[in-house]
């Protein structure tokens, strides 16, 4: 897995390769990776990307109102490639195509294929709550028969700007 001083570089990075520049076509090739039905990735083409950041190891890229959150995961790879007219290779699992010839690519080594995305409003992105107010986490496990270690984690992530969502 990147570790923090990894992928603030990346982020640094893709923030001047990618803020300007229009999205051209948007494709999920492992269709597993993408975790949100709403917004979808055809809302993507014809926006223009407004900026990446990175919140823990968690990255975002924002498109004109809608943010792509990506957890690269272990295996997880991004970067820019150029644009092909065939179907990339068998460990791209996102590409974001933008409009001179080149693409954002989401690619994973191995073959566990634990990355992945998120579309999100940017409206969406926090929730405020109120001091005094409980927050109750459901688990859900599945049962494999075996004796197992339970490491259930929760994050939080804090914006830069107040959330007007509650719950």
């Amino acid at each position: 897995m990147p570790e923090l001083p990894e992928i603030q570089a990346l982020v640094d990075g893709l923030s001047s390769a990618l803020v300007g520049r229009e999205v051209a076509s948007a494709n999920a090739w492992q269709p597993a990776t993408v975790k949100t039905a709403v917004p979808a990735l055809s809302d993507l083409p014809g926006r223009r990307v407004s900026g990446v950041w990175r919140r823990g190891k968690l990255i975002g890229v924002d498109f004109e109102g809608i943010a792509l959150v990506i957890h690269l995961m272990q295996g997880g790879r991004l970067g820019l490639a150029k644009t092909t007219n065939t179907r990339p290779g068998r460990n791209v699992a996102l590409s974001i195509g933008l409009n001179d010839g080149e693409a954002l690519r989401l690619r994973e080594s191995g073959t566990e294929h634990r990355a992945n995305v998120h579309l999100l409003v940017d409206s969406d992105l926090a929730w405020r709550l109120d001091p005094g107010t409980d927050l109750v986490v459901q688990l859900h496990l599945q049962p494999s028969g075996k004796p197992a270690l339970l490491q259930p984690v929760i994050g939080f992530y804090f914006g830069d700007r107040p959330a007007t969502r509650t719950p």
